[in-house]
């Protein structure tokens, strides 16, 4: 009587689907990129045989070698011209308080205040190292 071993299992690989030029987001200029997929395969004898399925897909920057999801191929430089816009506006606009307002005299309208946040009693300490100490 014989005895015949199958040796079967998975692999995970991943290969280039392709590449060419498309602006980063990241480096915010147009840059080299791989479309890279990973794909589960089945193997035989660690020969991989045939895909399994995908496991996903990911546009990699040759310059930063930050990897983006692949709808990054349709960023163009109208979006970072907005982007760059968006970004200078909201550094000139302060931040906008939750909730109801805080009372600096009224500990209790303060509500949850983080350790590393503004104390709210206005003395421009942190939280943990003004009002924090005494909770």
């Amino acid at each position: 009587m014989r005895t015949v071993i199958f040796i079967w299992g998975t692999k995970g690989r991943v290969r280039t689907a392709g590449s060419g030029t498309f602006n980063c987001p990241n480096c915010r200029a147009p840059r080299q990129y791989e479309h890279k997929k990973a794909q589960r395969w089945f193997t035989l004898y660690f020969i991989p045989v045939f895909p399994m399925e995908t496991l996903g897909e990911s546009v990699t920057c040759s310059a930063c070698k930050r990897s983006f999801v692949p709808a990054v191929l349709e960023y163009g430089p109208a979006h970072h011209r907005a982007a760059q816009i968006g970004d200078m506006r909201a550094a000139n606009v302060p931040p906008v308080p939750k909730g109801r307002p805080r009372d600096p005299a009224n500990p209790a309208t303060w509500g949850k205040v983080s350790r590393n946040e503004e104390c709210p009693c206005g003395s421009g300490a942190r939280y943990k190292h003004c009002h924090g100490r005494y909770s």
